[in-house]
């Protein structure tokens, strides 16, 4: 009984000791941070045959350039000039004598002359004076003057108005007489009264002074 006791307790202390030394193994392991390298080599099978030696591998050389002596560059056997040379001016022949000196003759080439600028067009066309009615209307036989009556006295009498902007008559000239004074006298006297007019106009569009002429036919009429 005694001897079963003791082995039993030499079985504890063993297993303790063992528990012990795998705790230090550990605390080891943790230490070192559990790092190793493990080289693994892969198993190949070959079958009974031997494998081939790796083939070394060759370095190709590298080729050292050669010395070379210095370049030379040939001397170009023709002589290039610039690309777009100036022209020389044209030599008139005209003016250049045999033995290759230059004349004072005329200039063959005519110096063109600058074209002129048009002028500029009106804004508005120029309107002579108009008149208002039928100029036929503005004497008649019964204007004629009694003593032109009488005796009969016929004619044509040419005339010019003055027309000032307003369109009124301020002068008459006669410019062709009919031979009696008394006929040119009467139409100076009538026609300022009667003529009527619509004023003439400039290129700019305002009214101006301006003229009208015409005739007057003296005429009785026939005897009964």
């Amino acid at each position: 009984m005694a001897y079963a006791d003791a082995d039993t307790g030499s079985r504890k202390l063993t297993a303790g000791a063992a528990v012990v030394a795998l705790e230090l193994g550990l605390v080891w392991a943790l230490i070192n941070g559990l790092a190793f390298t493990r080289t693994v080599i892969p198993e190949i099978r070959t079958g009974g045959f031997p494998l081939p030696s790796p083939t070394p591998t060759k370095t190709p050389p590298t080729d050292k350039p050669t010395p070379q002596g210095p370049l030379v560059v040939p001397t170009p056997l023709v002589q290039v000039g610039p690309i777009n040379p100036t022209p020389a001016p044209p030599t008139d022949p005209a003016t250049t004598s045999a033995g290759g000196e230059t004349g004072t003759g005329p200039d063959t080439q005519p110096t063109p002359s600058p074209t002129p600028s048009p002028s500029p067009k009106p804004l508005y066309q120029a309107k002579a004076a108009k008149p208002k009615g039928d100029s036929s209307r503005w004497l008649t036989t019964d204007d004629y003057p009694t003593r032109s009556v009488r005796e009969r006295q016929e004619g044509r009498t040419s005339y010019r108005l003055t027309i000032d902007a307003a369109g009124r008559v301020t002068a008459c000239t006669i410019t062709g007489a009919s031979g009696h004074t008394e006929l040119d006298a009467r139409a100076c006297q009538l026609l300022p009264k009667r003529a009527k007019f619509e004023p003439a106009r400039d290129t700019m569009g305002a009214v101006v002074s301006g003229s009208f002429s015409g005739t007057i036919q003296w005429r009785l009429p026939p005897e009964e």
